[in-house]
């Protein structure tokens, strides 16, 4: 949430990295040394970033921020962002909108975009986000959204551009896989939100 906490967090997160662990950096949009900061975590390893609109005040359409996801698309990184709204905040900084400006202007840029696109705006999710070529997580949706816009939505993304996500610690892992059991998908679909996508993405060879 600040600039002086980068460098600290993203040291400190370099040395839990374990075959079944993978950290993502943090950057903030206003650290004077963004760029600096990008070649260094690439250089170690990192194979993507989170950032959260809310808590770090920034928009996804921004200036500053599009320079940054472009110089991330040229590392070869993944952005992962916070999308939609957040309990604690009455504002919606990551709007659908603002997102798909920024998909619109570095389209080839590894998006990972939480809670199924923009947690709460899923209407907007629908009509500007779904079958663009960012990838969707499921993290902290099952008991808020319809879950026939759930399934609607995931047709008209692509099950091959969805990931497992749980939001833990606050929701508990078995009891989304269990919900995500219960939205129709074939075996082969829930393989690969449940595992497959993010395997490519991260460009894994499946865990044994």
């Amino acid at each position: 949430t600040r600039v002086d906490q980068v460098r600290s967090i993203n040291n400190w997160i370099k040395k839990r990295e374990s075959p079944r662990f993978i950290p993502f950096a943090a950057l903030h949009p206003a650290d004077p040394q963004l760029y600096e900061e990008i070649e260094r975590v690439r250089a170690l390893g990192f194979k993507g970033v989170k950032l959260h609109p809310n808590y770090q005040e920034f928009y996804p359409d921004e200036p500053r921020v599009l320079d940054m996801a472009r110089a991330l698309r040229d590392a070869g990184m993944i952005l992962f962002l916070h999308a939609g709204a957040d309990l604690a905040f009455e504002d919606v900084p990551g709007s659908p909108e603002r997102i798909a400006r920024l998909i619109e202007a570095v389209p080839d840029l590894k998006l990972v975009l939480a809670h199924f696109g923009g947690f709460k705006t899923w209407d907007a999710v629908e009509h500007l986000l779904a079958g663009s070529n960012a990838w969707f997580d499921i993290s902290f949706i099952f008991g808020w959204i319809d879950p026939e816009q759930f399934r609607r939505i995931a047709r008209k993304h692509g099950v091959n551009r969805i990931l497992f996500g749980t939001d833990y610690p606050w929701l508990d892992p078995s009891e989304q896989i269990t919900a995500l059991k219960e939205q129709g998908f074939t075996s082969g679909e829930l393989e690969a939100i449940l595992h497959k996508n993010a395997e490519a993405l991260l460009g894994l060879a499946p865990v044994e």
